[in-house]
């Protein structure tokens, strides 16, 4: 997928972008760097630092598309942040794998926190030259901006009154976007097989041995993982087409729930949890039970499972613990869940 994060000068763009980088661990390519690095590798490359944003963004769109094109035809994920995307030129290209999002201060806005904008604009990047233009400029790029996104029906977020509740309202419509709950594929099992190996490796090494992480892994069989998980009501949870969390229930037995190794932390696990709590309680379950690890055991624990007991089970001759843990609806079905 490529995010395309478009908007006016000190909209605020960079810094959503750097929210995006640590959120879904993807690269961003700024078109302010691409236009410098033209204007510095050319004699004449066509326009100058001194240009409109309309005229630059006309000037690069050529470059812009392929860009664009490239990703997504060898499935790359990216963000493409700037002032320069032309709406017209953006409409044509939509697709599934294209997310736009354009960044509108509304001109209330800009005039109650114009020194605020100014004094910002190097919270993210070091601008050697500081910025001179007026304060009308900003009002009439945003409300340029903003028409263009009415006449071309594209996405866009008017800031009005708190820029960082604006914000998250952005990176609420780029999840819904990015992340897809699907079932279970025959085609991931070698993605979900080589995810469950790095998560062992490198989150649950803080438990195991070396020893024990190296039996835990090699214990994995592609072919009854495929059989299993199809037979199972199994979920995956997908960012931008990368498995980031998966699981499978049996009955009333949950039989794995992992979350890859870069996706730790931000809700995923909660995400299939949830989606095979309900599928359980569906069925007509009371309960649930599962075989934690030392490390998922606080994470159940969290979300009202209890330890029914500590046990030991073998994997190549080598001993690891575990715990056996349940959890009651009895009080979900009173209340007509």
């Amino acid at each position: 997928m490529v995010i395309i994060i478009g908007g006016a000068s000190h909209s605020g763009k960079t810094f959503l972008s750097k929210k995006l980088i640590e959120k879904y661990k993807i690269p961003c390519t700024s078109l302010d760097h691409i236009k410098m690095g033209l204007i510095r590798g050319f004699n004449d490359c066509g326009f100058s630092a001194v240009d409109s944003d309309e005229t630059i963004a006309e000037k690069m769109w050529g470059f812009i598309e392929g860009f664009i094109g490239t990703c997504i035809e060898n499935n790359q994920n990216t963000i493409l942040e700037g002032c320069y995307f032309p709406c017209e030129k953006v409409k044509k290209l939509l697709c599934d794998d294209l997310t736009v999002v354009f960044i509108v201060l509304s001109k209330q806005y800009i005039i109650e926190n114009f020194d605020k904008i100014i004094k910002y604009e190097n919270i993210v990047e070091d601008r050697k030259f500081p910025e001179s233009r007026e304060i009308k400029f900003f009002i009439n790029e945003n409300e340029r901006i903003k028409e263009e996104c009415i006449k071309y029906e594209l996405p866009y977020f008017e800031i009005t009154d708190n820029y960082f509740e604006g914000l998250e309202k952005i990176l609420e419509y780029i999840k819904s976007k990015a992340v897809k709950i699907c079932r279970y594929s025959h085609n991931d099992i070698n993605e979900i097989c080589s995810m469950f190996c790095d998560t062992v490796k490198h989150i649950n090494k803080r438990d195991y041995t070396a020893e024990q992480i190296a039996a835990w892994m090699g214990g994995i069989d592609k072919d009854k993982w495929d059989k299993s998980l199809s037979e199972h009501f199994s979920l995956e949870v997908k960012v931008m087409g990368k498995i980031a969390a998966f699981g499978d229930i049996d009955g009333e037995y949950l039989d794995r729930l992992y979350v890859h190794k870069d996706f730790q932390g931000l809700g995923y696990g909660k995400i299939i949890l949830d989606s095979l709590e309900e599928q359980a309680i569906q069925s007509g379950f009371k309960r649930i039970w599962t075989c934690a690890s030392i490390t998922a055991k606080g994470f159940f624990e969290r979300y009202g499972y209890k330890v029914i007991k500590r046990q030991q089970v073998e994997r190549k001759d080598v001993l690891l613990t575990n715990y056996v843990m349940e959890k009651h609806f009895e009080q979900e079905y009173s209340n007509g869940i």
